[in-house]
């Protein structure tokens, strides 16, 4: 992991760093990507992103709770791919990814996904973590599979999201193959 100043995770493929001012425009081309607009049924405006953007460096900054928002870059290069979160409350936590269209099915998701598992369990002490995925989005469900998340339920309310969770000890067992 990085010094205080600059926290970032990484391993072989990618890197983990926090979110910061100067990545307000990868920020809002990740979520208004075309390409994604079939999984999110909406479109995002631009003052909706900036006030989300903004809210997201606070949480960065604010180190007595562990809510994090971070820049994916390809790990050699630090090319931008993609934007990954965390948030921890008490035990519990649930994790986001979202990875630039044209950089999915790469390796880039299940990368992602194992570092924040790494920091939910052996960094920040989490118990249990969930994380949610559009109902029908393969490739995230797929990941969460090899990892050992299981499979929850379906919102109703919530566009029909998925919710997956895994546990401390199913992640140890996973880790180690």
């Amino acid at each position: 992991m990085g010094n205080s100043d600059q926290f970032y995770i990484k391993d072989d493929l990618v890197c983990l760093r926090l979110m910061e001012l100067s990545d307000l425009d990868f920020y809002v081309s990740v979520y208004q990507d075309p390409q994604m607009y079939h999984l999110w049924q909406k479109k995002f405006n631009l003052v909706a992103l900036t006030k989300a953007f903004h809210r997201s460096i606070k949480h960065n900054q604010d180190n007595s709770k562990v809510k994090k928002v971070f820049v994916v870059t390809k790990n050699q290069c630090c090319e931008q791919v993609g934007v990954a979160s965390i948030k921890i409350d008490n035990s519990s936590g649930e994790t986001g990814v979202i990875i630039k269209s044209e950089y999915q099915r790469n390796g880039f998701g299940l990368s992602v996904k194992r570092l924040l598992l790494k920091l939910a369990f052996d960094v920040f002490g989490s118990s249990v973590l969930s994380a949610q995925c559009h109902h029908g989005n393969r490739p995230i469900i797929s990941i969460n599979k090899k990892l050992g998340y299981e499979y929850e339920s379906t919102s109703e309310n919530n566009r029909g999201l998925e919710i997956w969770s895994i546990n401390k000890q199913k992640y140890q067992q996973t880790k180690l193959l």
